[in-house]
């Protein structure tokens, strides 16, 4: 059994982006990059989400501009959340892009460039990698 939760503690944003993103937010919740609608999505797609098996998540799922979910029957179960509605995750969306443009604008405050990152404890900041991490 999987189990998906929407607090977030750290965030590490890397995906397509010559730097990461790595904070801990002062009260422990939700990243405050990002928008209160988006902060209370576990799960938030763009085309669809399915679902298979006993998974938990905790927080909202939602897909748009696609809405397309399922899978979400029993044994599966969504707490603290529900299959969010088409606006609801729009509006998340539209957040959670706000945030990935204010990341895109951060300054790296160090470079991890050829480190194995195996092993190492980072603490909030912006870190740099002009090719691979490891």
């Amino acid at each position: 059994m999987s189990t998906i939760k929407h607090r977030v503690t750290v965030l590490l944003v890397a995906a397509a982006l010559p730097a990461a993103v790595l904070f801990t937010p002062s009260d422990g919740d939700a990243s405050p990059l990002l928008g209160s609608t988006a902060e209370t999505f576990a799960v938030l797609a763009g085309s669809g989400v399915a679902n298979a098996g006993a998974t938990t998540i905790v927080g909202n799922v939602g897909s748009a501009p696609t809405n397309s979910i399922s899978g979400f029957m029993p044994p599966a179960i969504i707490t603290d959340g529900a299959i969010a509605s088409t606006a609801a995750a729009q509006q998340a969306q539209i957040e959670a892009s706000a945030a990935y443009n204010a990341v895109l604008g951060l300054t790296p405050t160090q470079s991890l460039t050829g480190q194995n990152m195996g092993g190492l404890t980072l603490v909030p900041g912006v870190y740099d990698f002009s090719s691979s991490a490891r």
